[in-house]
């Protein structure tokens, strides 16, 4: 029994130049909830940070994420870049590994400017958090039709049925993997797989190196069900199953570099650490801002009620 998905309203806000999607908006959701869940971990591994201090922790994790995924976004359209790079830095779309290394670099950035704050401690934090992130950026592709399956009649198929939808414009009606929603799953599953393995082995590196083990793993799988790209690499695999494949070896080097000394004192007190991270939101308002206009943007005209101006945002969205 397939379930089916149709796209009512894909913009958010409407100007007279251009448009907030809704995907932006799942995405600046997904790092909303990133940041203070970010936010608690700190206050749990016993680090606190002044009011500039978490809003410069935010606001820098935001830009570095941002230009990791347009970056590598650029690279995987590079031909079409050198033909018309406003036209590639305009789309909506994003490249989730180009995002994870620019916020390892912007948390590098962090350490520095906040020397008692140790680069990998970070890292560790922000690879527990990320998880959650990445649920919201797939519901938001859920919902446009974006990053869809091929085809497929099975159990947990899905179809979508509003024209306006980019999976709808590709295979018509025809039912699909789901691949949205299992990423969402794997998301959620490596979300407490990697909290239980980091409580039973709380030591510097551990959630960086099962983030990598596990969420490439996950991914490279669940990519086999993605519909298919217009161009393959290496013995037929998607980019993404190249990268996810290069960083699965990467994760068997962290875990050997783990050195089981100085395990993190780690607080137990939750309710407190809970309330004090929540009275932080206001410190992810202007990264929710960042990532709703660099993710959610379109530069098209648009006249009220038209379906011809809404369809224009739709082809803006990449897989």
């Amino acid at each position: 029994m397939n379930s089916s998905f149709s796209l009512k309203n894909p913009v958010f806000i409407r100007f007279k130049k251009f448009s907030i999607t809704s995907y932006g908006i799942y995405f600046a959701i997904g790092f909303f909830i990133y940041l203070q869940s970010y936010y608690h971990l700190l206050i749990l591994f016993n680090i606190e940070t002044t009011p500039s201090e978490s809003l410069s922790i935010g606001i820098i994790q935001a830009v570095f994420f941002i230009i990791g995924t347009k970056l590598l976004r650029v690279i995987y359209s590079i031909r079409l870049f050198k033909q018309d790079p406003i036209a590639v830095l305009r789309k909506n779309g994003n490249s989730f590994y180009g995002g994870v290394f620019g916020i390892a670099t912007g948390t590098y950035i962090i350490s520095s400017l906040y020397t008692r704050i140790p680069w990998i401690t970070l890292l560790d934090i922000a690879f527990l958090s990320l998880p959650l992130f990445q649920i919201f950026i797939r519901l938001g592709c859920a919902s446009y039709g974006c990053c869809y399956g091929h085809l497929y009649s099975g159990p947990t198929s899905i179809t979508y049925h509003d024209p306006l939808s980019l999976a709808y414009r590709r295979v018509g009606s025809m039912p699909i993997h789901a691949s949205q929603l299992y990423s969402v799953s794997k998301n959620i599953f490596l979300f407490f797989i990697n909290i239980s393995i980091f409580r039973l082995s709380p030591y510097p590196g551990v959630a960086i190196a099962t983030w990598f083990c596990i969420y490439p793993t996950l991914r490279f799988f669940v990519d086999f069900t993605r519909a298919s790209e217009k161009s393959k690499t290496l013995w037929k695999l998607r980019t993404s199953q190249v990268i996810s494949s290069l960083l699965f070896i990467l994760s068997i080097a962290l875990l050997f570099s783990i050195k089981k000394e100085g395990p993190y004192s780690i607080g137990t007190d939750l309710l407190p650490s809970l309330l004090t991270s929540f009275f932080k939101i206001l410190f992810a308002l202007p990264s929710f801002l960042l990532c709703a206009l660099a993710f959610g943007i379109s530069f098209v005209a648009h006249q009220h009620n038209s379906e011809l101006s809404t369809s224009k945002i739709i082809n803006r969205i990449n897989l």
